[in-house]
């Protein structure tokens, strides 16, 4: 420092921070803007400490009145800012000049002074870790959670950022090692140190119920659930259930829950280690039970009845009291009450369900059985005279045999010929008879009664049968032996000899035509007497053609029979009357002949034959005929010449022809010759003779 030629205006320093560890040494140190001048006064050194960033008002440091400053085996108290306050004195004149102050900081090495110990807590208990460590700056906490012995490689524990890590209300979930890194932040710089790995163990407390939902009935039985799990202290009841609803108690670790009226509630258990407690729930139900029937009406040998059984929380259906055995059997079958009857009577079964033991009684009736009697058919039609049949059968379970009765409404009209007080065997047809004696247009009932050899258990049973309509009239009996007849104009047929079995007066009819103008000669010409003779009438002139007479002979019947009607037709021929030529009448005739006559004559018979007349069919020019007396007169020659004789007809005989071939001869004549005999020459003129 030269003060002579300057004056101590600054005081420097290199340092604006030192950083030691504690126990290494503190230098600090200044130079001064005179340093190196020849002549620069006396100089002095007086280092301060203040606590803050400043040159004023810091405390002297003993002994450290150098321009460096050295402070062995530091400690933190050593901390804080230097500064140094140089003192010139030159020509009897004294000035100071003070140094920017040096902030030196002491850091003390973080560093773990207690290991975190192990520990054992219950589930539901608090965790507790706690570090002891060292050091200064920003100390910084982070535990970490691992699955193996290991300080390295865990997983970080949210918000577990103290010396103490505090867990309550563990879970098992926090069972493992536990480790902590302590993390010091000095004046820029970070610092780390890991504990040593501890093992935590979470005992698990578990408390568990053989059943949590309990549901009772009111009248029913208590339940007990059973307590247990692990870990656990002593239990106790914590909550009591609503006294109105159920009442509980508790030995030793069995919960015995008794039902007191219908509701929810509910009873809580705790155990001692862990605090833990367990809730269950209770339900107490009202209970009833309801059938469908409360009166069983069944028969003999009818099938099972079911009841089917209802209400609210019914419990298991059993039979309490039940039924006399010789009147019907009970028993419960998939939840039914099934009863069997057995024989006529009355008795009665009693039910109860088991959750609130409600009981149920029902009648039961067991009638007589009605055997099923089935006829067939049920009903018929029947005419008079006929016998006819149907089956009676009775079915029943079990089986029943009896008799059979059969009678019929109305005895002059049907008789029973076969049934009647007969054996009735159990599913076999029975043939009833019975025969149409009398005609009624009323129906008629045949009444069939079975009557049950064992009347204590089955019904008498009576069945109908109809007969529809009545009886009706039996077919006509009349028959015609023939339904056609022939005959001639002027006959007489009687017939009644046509006519077999009639059953009332017959009556005879000729049947005309709607129009009487259009009947044939025939219809309209013959008559018929009430007695049944015809008399036939004459034919037509015009042709000789059959005619038919169609007569009606009704047959009214009677009280049995019905009327009926038959057509009968009887077939009117005109006579047939031969025309033969008499051995006078010629094959040949002369020409010029009129001596001649052809003559046919009529055979013998009946009816009144017409006129004969004659004509020439082939060959009038040869031949001429007188048409009534049958004369010939030949006109020239012919070999034959047809004559037909004809018979005219009327209206009983048929027209007759016959026809006859004859021959025109030459005349004989005599011929004169003036002479036998001549000659002429040639080219002379003729000669006569």
């Amino acid at each position: 420092l030269i003060i002579t030629t300057a004056e101590l205006e600054h005081v420097n320093t290199n340092q604006s921070e030192v950083v030691v560890d504690e126990g290494e040494t503190i230098t600090v140190g200044v130079t001064t803007d005179v340093d190196g001048e020849e002549d620069k006064g006396e100089l002095t050194y007086q280092w301060y400490k203040n606590d803050t960033n400043s040159n004023n008002g810091g405390t002297p440091i003993s002994g450290a009145t150098e321009s460096t400053y050295e402070k062995q085996d530091s400690d933190e108290g050593d901390a804080g800012y230097y500064y140094c306050v140089v003192t010139q004195t030159a020509d009897g004149e004294t000035r100071e000049v003070k140094s920017d102050p040096i902030k030196v900081s002491v850091r003390v090495p973080v560093e773990i002074t207690n290991q975190p110990t192990g520990t054992e807590v219950n589930e539901l208990g608090t965790i507790e870790l706690t570090v002891g460590n060292k050091g200064n700056g920003t100390i910084t906490y982070q535990w970490y959670k691992n699955d193996t012995n290991s300080n390295n490689g865990g997983t970080p524990v949210s918000g577990a950022n103290y010396n103490t890590h505090r867990k309550e209300n563990c879970s098992t979930d926090d069972d493992g090692y536990y480790y902590v890194v302590v993390t010091q932040e000095f004046e820029g710089r970070t610092y780390t140190v890991t504990s040593n790995p501890v093992k935590v163990t979470v005992h698990g407390v578990r408390i568990d119920a053989s059943k949590e939902n309990v549901v009772l009935y009111v009248g029913g039985a208590n339940d007990t659930v059973t307590i247990s799990g692990e870990n656990i202290g002593t239990l106790s009841i914590d909550t009591a259930p609503d006294n109105t609803k159920a009442t509980a108690t508790l030995t030793g670790s069995t919960l015995t829950i008794s039902p007191n009226g219908a509701g929810t509630t509910k009873v809580t258990i705790k155990e001692s280690n862990a605090g833990k407690t367990k809730d269950i729930n209770i339900e107490v139900k009202s209970t009833s039970i309801t059938v469908d029937k409360e009166h069983i009406e069944t028969k003999v040998g009818a099938a099972s009845t079911e009841v089917t059984i209802g209400g609210e929380n019914t419990g298991a259906i059993t039979i309490t009291g039940a039924p006399n055995s010789n009147v019907a059997t009970a028993e419960i079958i998939n939840g039914k009450l099934v009863v069997t009857p057995h024989n006529a009577g009355t008795t009665s079964v009693t039910i109860k369900e088991g959750n609130g033991n409600q009981t149920k009684t029902i009648q039961i009736t067991v009638e007589k059985a009605e055997p099923v009697v089935t006829l067939t058919p049920d009903h018929d039609t029947i005419k008079y005279g006929e016998e006819k049949t149907f089956t009676a059968k009775v079915e029943t379970t079990p089986a029943v045999n009896g008799t059979w009765s059969v009678t019929s409404s109305d005895a002059s009209k049907i008789q029973i010929t076969q049934g009647n007080n007969t054996t009735a065997t159990n599913g076999q047809n029975t043939t009833m008879k019975y025969k149409a004696v009398g005609a009624t247009n009323q129906d008629i009932t045949i009444t069939v009664t079975f009557t049950p050899n064992d009347t204590a258990n089955y019904e008498t049973v009576t069945k109908t049968f109809t007969i529809q309509g009545g009886v009706e009239k039996a077919d006509s009996t009349m028959e015609l032996t023939d339904n056609t007849a022939e005959g001639n104009p002027g006959e007489t047929i009687d017939l009644t000899d046509y006519i077999k079995d009639p059953n009332g007066t017959v009556t005879y009819e000729i049947i005309h035509e709607d129009n009487p103008a259009d009947d044939n000669e025939a219809t309209e010409n013959s008559t018929i007497t009430p007695a049944g003779t015809v008399t036939l009438g004459e034919l037509s002139e015009d042709n000789d053609n059959d005619q038919e007479i169609k007569i009606k002979i009704t047959d009214p019947g009677d009280g049995n029979h019905e009327g009926t009607t038959e057509e009968f037709i009887i077939t009117v021929k005109k006579y047939t009357r031969t025309l033969t030529w008499t051995t006078t009448t010629p094959s040949s005739v002369t020409y010029l002949d009129t001596s001649k006559y052809a003559t046919a004559t009529i055979g013998a018979g009946q009816g009144t034959a017409g006129a004969v007349t004659y004509e020439v069919t082939n060959g009038t020019a040869n031949l001429l005929i007188n048409s009534t007396t049958g004369q010939l007169t030949p006109m020239s020659y012919t070999a034959g010449a047809t004559v037909r004789a004809t018979m005219a007809r009327t209206s009983t005989v048929k027209q007759a022809v016959i026809t006859k071939q004859i021959a025109v001869a030459r005349a004989t004549g005599h011929v004169n010759l003036s002479a036998t005999s001549g000659m002429v020459e040639y080219g002379t003129a003729s000669t006569t003779f």
